[in-house]
């Protein structure tokens, strides 16, 4: 990672910075990724993305700064790579739990939706890749149902008429049997779910506002990992193959129907869903944007499951 630093804090400019400004800066931002947290995360994406909330970078480097008792000045040009770099730097941290990694990959996939709109450009793009990419491999070992070493309680608690019948057992050393059950039976319940969408999508004409049904309520799950892909259920689920259309009128169609549920707290990261909800001048560049069905779908469920993590964590 130190080259990509030095990549996108000093060699991106003319003149170069001074080395001992240069290591200040790098020891301020091991500081801040080791501190990140998503909300923090969702601040930096919002000034290297768009130029906003841009004084965060200088505000928190100043900060660590002053706790490691150095002077450091940052060039104002510099906010945005210095942004880059930690948003890359996060996912390559052994700092940094994977669940707050997985949660920072889901907002910068949400934010990274901009990246269609010709108006939104980054330099780089190759170093947010694996950023990206986090949540789904963190996703697909997550959501691997494990065979125990050893089936305890099976067969004796199928012929049990209760537990009583199978007290030499001691249930604290059957967890990952019992539980290996649970989730077995949750996917079964899934399936089921599954076909009800299936047969309620047969009375959406629209594919704009099937495509926003679906993933909803594909995103809304009492266990995070039962679909172990669920992006190809949205593509069995989306059936209709319609061509891409301007998110002005996605938004315009979706928002009238009896499918729309308005959301009450949208993160800065779910960009969609605030453009979907508002007319805020800052989001006007999505207008032209143009999204097939499916497109528009897996936005919508990777910023429905953002949200919904978000909820979890403040309860």
């Amino acid at each position: 990672m130190r080259n990509i630093f030095e990549k996108l804090v000093n060699r991106s400019y003319i003149i170069p910075i001074a080395e001992e400004q240069r290591e200040i800066i790098w020891e301020c931002c091991q500081k801040l990724i080791a501190e990140i947290t998503v909300e923090k995360f969702e601040q930096l994406c919002m000034s290297f993305l768009f130029g906003k909330a841009d004084r965060i970078i200088t505000t928190e480097i100043m900060e660590v700064a002053a706790e490691l008792s150095v002077s450091v000045r940052i060039p104002q040009a510099l906010n945005k790579n210095v942004a880059q770099y930690i948003i890359s730097a996060v996912f390559e941290s052994e700092e940094v739990d994977d669940e707050t990694k997985a949660e920072c990959s889901l907002a910068l996939r949400n934010f990274l939706l901009s990246l269609k709109s010709e108006q939104i450009h980054v330099p780089y793009p190759e170093h947010l890749k694996n950023g990206v990419e986090f949540y789904d491999n963190h996703y697909i070992s997550m959501a691997r149902i494990k065979t125990p070493n050893a089936f305890k309680l099976t067969p004796d608690i199928l012929q049990a008429d209760s537990m009583d019948d199978i007290q030499n057992i001691d249930l604290k050393d059957c967890f990952e049997e019992i539980q290996y059950y649970c989730r077995i039976y949750a996917r079964k319940q899934y399936e089921k779910q599954m076909n009800s969408i299936a047969k309620k999508c047969q009375d959406i004409e629209n594919s704009f506002e099937k495509a926003f049904y679906i993933a909803e309520e594909l995103s809304n799950q009492e266990w995070d990992y039962v679909d172990e892909n669920p992006i190809g259920s949205i593509k069995r689920l989306l059936t209709v193959r319609s061509s891409k259309v301007a998110m002005q009128r996605i938004k315009d169609k979706v928002t009238n129907s009896d499918v729309y549920i308005q959301q009450e707290s949208i993160h800065a990261s779910s960009i969609l869903l605030q453009y979907m909800s508002s007319n805020q001048d800052s989001l006007n560049f999505l207008d032209d944007v143009k999204l097939s069905p499916i497109e528009f779908a897996v936005a919508l469920y990777y910023e429905f499951v953002f949200e919904l993590k978000q909820e979890e964590n403040h309860e």
